[in-house]
């Protein structure tokens, strides 16, 4: 999205990408210290996303409603994670951390280019028309 002049859109999209090749690289940790390492990196890289998002939403969305759809942050924000570590804990269990870090950092990725590719930064859906 180009807001002013500015690709607004990079942020959140490298973060989600960044989110992504961190939990690959998560899961082939076997040592502490690069564990740490890796985590670090992957909490940079969402906050990427948290920032960058918020901030498009505060551009795109109009003053009279941008109150409203800003309260909804917090349960998404809290919400999410929730619900994913369910389905996390459960295919953790089954099938290992491993198998599950490496399938959820593949739908990570996946989600990013669909939601990314098929839209040409001229042709990106507009809000705000």
């Amino acid at each position: 999205y180009k807001v002013t002049g500015v690709q607004t859109c990079a942020l959140p999209i490298s973060g989600a990408v960044g989110v992504g090749v961190s939990m690959l690289l998560f899961a082939g940790v076997s040592r502490i210290s690069w564990g740490l390492a890796v985590t670090s990196l992957l909490g940079f890289f969402a906050t990427m996303v948290s920032l960058g998002s918020q901030s498009e939403m505060q551009i795109k969305v109009e003053n009279e409603l941008r109150g409203r759809v800003m309260s909804l942050w917090p349960l998404v924000i809290i919400g999410g994670p929730a619900i994913g570590s369910i389905f996390a804990g459960a295919l953790a269990d089954e099938f290992g951390s491993t198998y599950t870090l490496l399938l959820f950092a593949g739908l990570s990725l996946a989600l990013t280019a669909i939601v990314v590719l098929p839209w040409p930064a001229d042709k990106s859906p507009e809000m705000n028309e």
